[in-house]
């Protein structure tokens, strides 16, 4: 017996019935649905195809999917940790979306993404410590990487 777990509104993980062996993977394209299992590729027309492969309704036992990694921001901009801690004082601070990782650590990150000038070139980073941000030229914060990209590749030229 098997579970679906689903990655996507149109692509599953196979999973056996304890929901944790992973027994392949399983897509819909272009209205064929795609097996991919132990090395093995096997394309179905339909879902009651699929069913008579495995002798079972598969697509009604779908496990919860989980819901994607709630995102935490300091000041609209993201960051990598779950418990962002903002300083307390600003007054010395420059005006970045700082935060540190605990609330006893004392290095602070700049949340976002940036771009930054190393001796070798332009690099982009994210969340960098804000003694990265003080020692090397940069540009940002910028809410995604993507935004981040635009600003890189006319900072190279």
């Amino acid at each position: 017996m098997v579970k679906l777990k689903p990655i996507t509104d149109h692509s599953w993980l196979l999973l056996t019935d304890d929901e944790v062996t992973k027994v392949g993977l399983l897509s819909e394209n272009a209205g064929k649905i795609t097996l991919i299992a132990s090395s093995e590729k096997t394309t179905f027309d339909t879902r009651d195809q699929v069913n008579e492969f495995f002798k079972e309704d598969v697509f009604s036992k779908q496990v919860e999917r989980e819901d994607t990694k709630k995102e935490y921001t300091v000041n609209g901009y993201s960051v990598n940790v779950t418990e962002p801690h903002e300083p307390d004082d600003y007054a010395d601070l420059p005006n970045l979306p700082l935060y540190s990782k605990s609330k006893k650590s004392e290095v602070l990150h700049s949340a976002g993404y940036y771009c930054i000038k190393f001796p070798g070139g332009w690099s982009r980073r994210y969340c960098p410590k804000l003694s990265t941000l003080a020692k090397y030229t940069w540009h940002g914060p910028f809410y995604t990487a993507m935004e981040t990209k635009a600003t890189l590749s006319t900072l190279r030229d």
